[in-house]
């Protein structure tokens, strides 16, 4: 069942869809099994798998540690806490999309790190959905949620609309 999400947040759940059909491309076809999109190999499904990371991760993740950081480390230790989650899932992300990326090391190893890749971003999109959005939602002051909202639906205005899925 979809988690209703407050508005303010909106703009990047949206992208989160997208983000939970990429990791289980990635996975089904490393697999051999059947999944949307057509049938690749492995350079094809690392080449639209890259241009997934650069074109709409890494800006959706800086987007996410600039705008709900400060909030976050506002809250105290527990806040803090989960910024330092999202900014390390984040990096860990990056670190294996550069790990699946680079040709000087043996195609198992780029497959385990694409395959890695996808496994941890379901992991993390579903961990902001179920967690961290949720304890935003709950805790931050309503001015600053709104404020996000603002920023975000800014955002979201200036981003390629193939980065979401209403």
């Amino acid at each position: 069942m979809p988690i209703k999400r407050a508005p303010e947040l909106q703009p990047i759940s949206r992208e989160h869809h997208r983000a939970l059909l990429v990791a289980h491309r990635i996975v089904h076809v490393l697999e051999g099994r059947a999944f949307a999109g057509p049938a690749v190999g492995f350079p094809e499904l690392l080449d639209e798998m890259s241009e997934f990371h650069e074109s709409h991760f890494l800006p959706h993740a800086r987007e996410e540690e600039t705008r709900l950081g400060p909030g976050l480390n506002a809250l105290g230790p527990d806040g803090a806490a989960e910024f330092d989650r999202l900014r390390s899932e984040h990096a860990s992300l990056e670190r294996l999309m550069d790990g699946a990326c680079d040709q000087d090391r043996p195609d198992d190893e780029r497959r385990n790190a694409l395959r890695t890749y996808g496994q941890l971003l379901e992991t993390h999109v579903r961990y902001e959905e179920r967690e961290l959005f949720q304890m935003i939602e709950e805790r931050f002051a309503p001015e600053l949620l709104a404020d996000i909202g603002a920023a975000l639906a800014e955002y979201e205005a200036g981003r390629d609309p193939s980065c979401r899925m209403a």
